[in-house]
């Protein structure tokens, strides 16, 4: 429980004052990404929470993290961001853990999708760093594109040695 509210509120302090402050600006491609990865950390430390009490620390650090939401949705303007808050708001004030988790997740996709539409090359939505799935030998197997030059990518296959990573075109891959 500790852990949680250490993760989240330095989470918080770290990354959510660019959302706080500059209400009126859309956030950086390096802002979108470093709150998704943020929130990817909260979520993953919000499993360990256990029980949460109305007005305890916990509580207390999930409001501010959702306030901090409503004014990243209210600088995105986008209306799947929107209710990917909105859900999240309703978890939080109905003390719907399960449900908060899952609109927490669905807040991380809305990010992940803000940050393709908004910052990788529209032409493939691909980019560095994203999860893939790619096809080898009539399989597919879970990979991490870690260059790219123009439709080509490279990639590393995940839980193999850089032995085997490779160069492939966009008609190997699919996005997860």
């Amino acid at each position: 429980m500790k852990r949680f509210i250490l993760v989240v509120s330095v989470l918080l302090f770290c990354a959510f004052p660019c959302v706080t402050v500059t209400a009126q600006e859309k956030l950086s491609c390096e802002e979108l990404t470093e709150i998704a990865n943020d929130l990817d950390e909260i979520a993953v430390a919000f499993e360990d929470a256990g029980d949460i009490e109305e007005g305890d620390a916990v509580d207390e650090a999930l409001g501010e993290l959702v306030d901090a939401l409503i004014a990243l949705s209210d600088i995105e303007n986008d209306s799947a961001m929107n209710r990917a808050v909105d859900n999240l708001i309703e978890a939080y004030n109905n003390f719907d853990g399960d449900g908060f988790a899952d609109s927490l997740d669905n807040v991380i996709l809305n990010l992940d999708r803000l940050n393709r539409r908004d910052c990788r090359d529209s032409t493939h939505g691909i980019g560095i760093n994203d999860k893939v799935k790619v096809s080898w030998k009539g399989e597919w197997y879970d990979a991490v594109v870690i260059e790219q030059r123009d439709a080509n990518f490279k990639i590393h296959y995940v839980g193999y040695d850089n032995s085997w990573d490779e160069w492939v075109t966009l008609d190997r891959i699919r996005v997860y």
